[in-house]
């Protein structure tokens, strides 16, 4: 599958009835959201980064898994894109990225049908304006790297906020290269059931 040249944001008619899903769009609900990406791709683990660049701060959450085969569905709201057991066992909602939005972010990421790396860089205001985002060619080998300009109301208190979102989180997570605790939730559950964890497909 060749990538395309540009994307842009749409609304898929499912995101009506999952309106009551959406989210603040906080720190805490970005980095779930994002963590929750990396997971259904098979991700084995993700580093995330904070870092200062020209005086931005950026937040860089990496992760190992399968990349996202197709650009255009990363603004797709209420497409979730995942294959049919994710549908079925999670009901993805397709608004995961859209917990970004408002928020300047470049994504790369390598899409296993077109065998090769792609990035594109969306600004604050490009979210909601349906105006075409092109797709460059990026360096990444593998996964997904997602990169945020830090607004000011993230700043503060952000490195407990990403340890919290680690803490029952079932891959590891390092924070600028520092593994972060983790403790099983149902560690003092009475009585636990196990279920087979289906395959995943690529976004």
């Amino acid at each position: 599958m060749p990538l395309p040249a540009t994307i842009h944001s749409t609304v898929s008619p499912d995101a009506i009835r999952r309106a009551s899903r959406l989210f603040s769009g906080d720190s805490r609900d970005c980095l779930h959201e994002m963590f929750q990406n990396a997971r259904r791709a098979g991700a084995t683990c993700i580093a995330v980064d904070l870092t200062e660049q020209d005086g931005r701060y950026l937040l860089h959450i990496r992760d190992d898994g399968c990349g996202i085969d197709d650009p255009a569905a990363l603004l797709m709201l209420g497409h979730s894109g995942w294959g049919d057991d994710i549908a079925r066992s999670e009901d993805p909602a397709g608004m995961g990225m859209f917990s970004l939005a408002g928020r300047a972010v470049e994504i790369q990421s390598f899409s296993p049908s077109a065998g090769t790396a792609w990035k594109v860089q969306i600004p604050a205001d490009a979210w909601d304006s349906g105006a075409p985002l092109a797709i460059a060619p990026a360096m990444i080998g593998w996964g997904t790297l997602i990169s945020i300009e830090l607004p000011p109301d993230w700043k503060q208190g952000l490195s407990a906020v990403v340890a919290d979102a680690a803490r029952h989180y079932p891959l590891p997570v390092t924070l600028n290269e520092t593994l972060l605790p983790r403790e099983d939730f149902l560690k003092d559950a009475i009585f636990v059931e196990k279920r087979l964890r289906l395959p995943y497909r690529c976004l």
